[in-house]
């Protein structure tokens, strides 16, 4: 048995089996790796369509939309708004119908009510602005959004109440969020 490398002649070059297996051994890693980068390569592309691209089909009506849940609490909140008698009931109510509207995408819808439940009494506005700075949030009113949350920081930091100041930190990091383009 010889120990000798095998050589072989192909039109009068000679090459040994070390530099062929060299060869072969870098074109699998060239295919592997060429692999690799396609497999890369798709798996960004069916992200971004994912994301950026693709909008799934919605149902054509609000109606459509609100589970039967959500449409009597809905239901519950125009109730509550007939039968209100003082201001405070009224804008209770109508903080609650902005709620209702809010919890099922109807941003619009939950800004009027928000803005009917400050108007309707002024001497307890915190959580109707609150409301109403989420529901500009969600039709993007960023503007409206940050000035509505910046009314609910200066209330909070003409409150006596030190539950309600303890809040003051949270509402200012959503008007900062808000201010620098973020969505909350």
């Amino acid at each position: 048995m010889s120990l000798h490398k095998k050589s072989s002649s192909v039109e009068g070059i000679v090459t040994s089996d070390a530099v062929h297996g060299k060869k072969l051994l870098a074109k699998k890693l060239w295919l592997i790796s060429t692999g690799l980068v396609i497999i890369f390569v798709l798996i960004a592309a069916v992200i971004v369509y994912r994301q950026y691209i693709y909008k799934p089909k919605t149902q054509t009506t609000v109606q459509n939309r609100i589970s039967p849940h959500a449409q009597q609490a809905i239901n519950s909140a125009q109730t509550e708004l007939k039968s209100a008698h003082t201001p405070s009931d009224k804008a209770t109510a109508y903080s609650n119908l902005g709620l209702a509207y809010l919890g099922n995408d109807q941003g619009t819808k939950a800004i009027t009510a928000f803005q009917n439940s400050v108007t309707a009494d002024s001497s307890d506005q915190l959580g109707s602005l609150i409301g109403l700075g989420y529901a500009y949030n969600e039709i993007s009113q960023n503007q409206k959004a940050i000035s509505a949350f910046q009314q609910v920081v200066n209330l909070l930091q003409q409150s006596t109440n030190p539950e309600e100041q303890g809040k003051i930190p949270e509402f200012q990091n959503i008007v900062k969020q808000l201010q620098a383009g973020n969505s909350i």
